[in-house]
């Protein structure tokens, strides 16, 4: 009986290989771009509404510096729960990349998702802060698919995305660009203002 377990050992090795590299291949997407891969749970929750504080409708009367004033986190609290953490990376510099999902202003299509950089104190507090891309309006399943191959391009090459991907973008374009000072996407963004 052992001569027969010897004989087919490599066999089984094999085979065994082959099924937790496939397993670990699937499974390394979903951790590499896993928010909790990279941010303690219980932490998850306030970083988002700190995100929100950036790319969310100001309350009125404020500016980009007033909306981080504490009295107004409830409101963003409130506004996070319609925002969702699709994707997430952190590379070896410390930069944390993201790719949220967040309501629409649109009459046919209800999400939109927004592709940034930000880094973290100690604390997951953000230190600094930019949108790179928003893409154009979508159905929640077409934003899913396209941030699949999306998100790991803009990782790569932001300026190589190609005609296939870019056609998810809506900014930056000719016109309107990122102020990296006020945090908004403007139509009058000084060159000095403008994302690297």
């Amino acid at each position: 009986m052992k001569q027969h377990f010897f004989a087919f050992k490599p066999v089984i090795i094999l085979l065994l290989a082959l099924f937790f590299n496939c397993c670990s291949t699937e499974d390394r997407g979903v951790m590499e771009y896993n928010a909790e891969s990279y941010i303690p749970a219980g932490k998850l929750d306030s970083l988002l509404t700190d995100i929100v504080t950036y790319i969310g409708p100001k309350p009125k009367y404020t500016d980009h510096i007033t909306r981080h004033e504490a009295r107004y986190r409830d409101f963003y609290s409130s506004l996070s729960e319609k925002y969702h953490i699709h994707s997430w990376y952190k590379d070896k510099d410390g930069n944390n990349y993201f790719f949220i999902i967040r309501p629409a202003k649109h009459s046919l299509y209800d999400e939109r998702a927004v592709y940034g950089r930000l880094r973290l104190d100690e604390e997951y507090k953000i230190t600094v802060f930019e949108e790179l891309f928003v893409t154009r309006p979508m159905h929640r399943k077409e934003l899913e698919s396209a941030s699949v191959e999306l998100f790991p391009a803009a990782l790569t090459s932001l300026s190589d995305l190609g005609p296939e991907l870019m056609q998810f973008i809506e900014w930056p374009d000719e016109r309107c660009m990122y102020d990296k000072e006020k945090h908004e996407w403007r139509y009058d963004v000084a060159e000095t203002n403008i994302r690297d």
